[in-house]
Formats: structure tokens, sequence, C-alpha cells
């Protein structure tokens, strides 16, 4: 059974997210969303398209559906399911200070969602103009642009082409995978929005730019560096990059498992986002990784190939990140020697130590 696909459209407030729902629903009238909303607001849908109100959910004119996110995620989406409606695409928007990690990983951990529904992408709509103030002070900001597999940069009519440029460059060097759109308020959303998979194991293992064991994101914007994309030490986004990782060595899949949720929820880096597809020697498969904020799950990407070179990459987005605490620890998960958990997670406190000296 094919799984509807799900796109969490986030952005900090008055970023032109209610636009950006209306231009779709309007621009691709052969496509029937189901729209879901963490709270109606008075201009949350134009009002002409709404025909009719059946339990909690708006009917529009062009056979999409609307609802509000007033109780569980799973109940609404079950709501929607048994309503009699046949939507081809859900697209769920947070409200302008919320995190959209929890959302995905809604649809990532609970099993009965996930065999509906899988996240295409998470769409990330940003002011041209206040983006880059925002990205200095607003923690939920930062972490909308470090999730988000495309940014929709909004009122660039309004901005000259210095600061777009800035805000341009801090965003590449926070998330370099992310896919830039420039909107005005005419422009026709891009169909590409909407098939983004983010989080598609065919997507990662297609991808042949993981680089090595090098901060990627800080020699793109070497490459881009202007007077404009200096970055203060002062400022949230400034901290944020992404670090990608091979190992050539066979992983053992429980030092693995350990080292994750110590780096993910007892060093002093806060992580967004993790992602790769890693070589354990206990199986013929390629495992693909995908986390969110503190928690990651795995899944098979199929067998490697016999002419295939077996080895890990990763990707890892967020603040205060070391690369060197990274690379030591999952060198300490290339071994297949039997091992005590309680003595490998002691010796890997040890690596977290000497690495934040």
């Amino acid at each position: 059974m094919k799984k509807l696909p799900v796109t969490i459209i986030t952005g900090f407030l008055g970023a032109g997210k209610t636009t950006f729902l209306n231009k779709l629903i309007r621009f691709f009238p052969d496509r029937k969303f189901a729209v879901i909303e963490n709270e109606f607001g008075e201009t949350m849908i134009d009002s002409e398209l709404v025909v009719g109100v059946d339990d909690g959910i708006y009917e529009l004119a062009n056979g999409c559906v609307c609802c509000t996110l007033n109780s569980a995620l799973a109940e609404v989406l079950h709501k929607l399911i048994n309503s009699g409606h046949k939507p081809d695409h859900i697209l769920l928007e947070t409200t302008g200070v919320a995190d959209p990690g929890p959302v995905a990983l809604s649809f990532l951990n609970d099993p009965e969602i996930a065999a509906f529904f899988e996240v295409d992408g998470i769409v990330a709509l940003a002011d041209f103009r206040f983006i880059e103030q925002q990205l200095e002070r607003e923690a939920v900001a930062v972490r909308q642009i470090a999730l988000a597999d495309a940014v929709i940069l909004t009122k660039t009519d309004q901005t000259d082409p210095y600061i777009a440029e800035a805000v341009q460059n801090i965003i590449k060097r926070m998330n370099p995978d992310t896919r830039l759109w420039l909107s005005e308020l005419a422009t026709v959303p891009d169909p590409a929005l909407l098939q983004l998979q983010g989080f598609s194991s065919g997507k990662l293992l297609a991808n042949s730019d993981f680089a090595r064991i090098r901060p990627a994101g800080l020699r793109l914007a070497e490459q881009s560096a202007s007077p404009s994309s200096v970055l203060s030490s002062g400022t949230l986004h400034a901290s944020v990059t992404s670090l990608s990782f091979e190992f050539r060595e066979a992983l053992d899949p429980i030092r693995f498992t350990i080292f994750m949720r110590l780096l993910l929820n007892e060093s002093d880096m806060e992580i967004y986002r993790t992602k790769g597809i890693l070589y354990f020697w206990s199986t013929e498969h390629k495992v693909i990784l995908q986390g969110v904020n503190n928690q990651f799950l795995t899944e098979s990407g199929g067998e490697w190939q016999q002419e295939e070179e077996r080895l890990s990459r990763l990707v890892v987005i967020g603040r205060r990140l070391s690369g060197k605490l990274i690379e030591k620890g999952i060198g300490c998960c290339c071994t297949r020697e039997t091992f005590d958990p309680a003595g490998f997670y002691e010796e890997l406190k040890a690596v977290v130590e000497e690495c934040t000296i």
C-alpha cells in the first residue's frame, strides 16, 4: 500500500505560512489536499473556498479538506481517513512558535501512523526582512531552519540584494542540504516542494555528496563569503553547523546504539537532525539512520551490492557540534569484540570528557 505523503509547513510568526497554504490549494487544483492546522485563525483558509463543515472537517470547493489539530495527531489523522475523503497529500502547518521536530517524530515513531503516512519533507517559510534578527534571538526559529528540507524566503521584493545574499549564506551555512526558494506574492509554488523525499531512504542512498570527515557547512560558507555574511559569535545561529563523516570500518550495532543515546542525551551538543547510511558487520543490508532532536530510528536500506564499497556515512546538524567527539566516539564502535555495555558506556563518557575540555 502506498503511503500518504505529508508536508510539514513551519516558519516563525508572520513568515507567510497561510499565504503559502492558500497558494497550494489554488494553484494545484488536481491535487486533493488535507490541511491540518494547529488552530484556525480568521485568515487561515480563504473563506470563499469553504463550502461545508462536517464533524470539524472543513470541506473546500476544490475537493480539499481542512481540520484543526485540537486533539492528538493520531486521532486527527484517523478522523481524516474515516471521513470518506480521499486526499492525495497531507499539509500540516505548525504554529509560528513551534518546533517541527516533535511533529515529524510522530510520523516516524508511531507504528500506526507510520503504516499509512510518511513525511515527504519539512518546509520552512522565512520573511527575508526579519529572519536574520529572528535567528539571532529566537531558538525556535533556528530549529525551524535547521530541520527544514526546503526553505522558502518570502517578501523578496522588499529586500535589497545585499541583505538577501547575507540571509542565504546564513541559511546554507546552518543547513547545507536544504533547498532554497525565493518567493514573491504572485509566485506560483514549485511542485518540487511536494516531492522533497526528505525522510526517504531512497534519497539518502542516491546521495553521493556526503563529505569526508569535515564540516561541510563551513566549506560552503567560505566559497560564498562576503562582508554581508560575517557572523557574530554571540548569535544563536552562529553556532549551528552541519558536519559530515565517512567511516570505512564496520560498526557494531549495539555499541553504535549506546553511543547515539549518549551523544543525543548526555553531551553538551544540541543536535537537531541526524541522517546517514550505516555499515554494520552483523547484517548484509545497509542500515538507514533517521534522527530528529534526541530520538532516532533505523531501517533496512537493501542489500549491499557485490561491487559496492561498504562504508558508513553520517550527517549531523546542530549547535556546538564537536567533530572530534563524534569521530572518536564512532571509532570506538568499530570492533566485533565481546564487551560489557556498562564498561563501554564509561569508555564513551571518558571520550566525551576528553573532547569537551
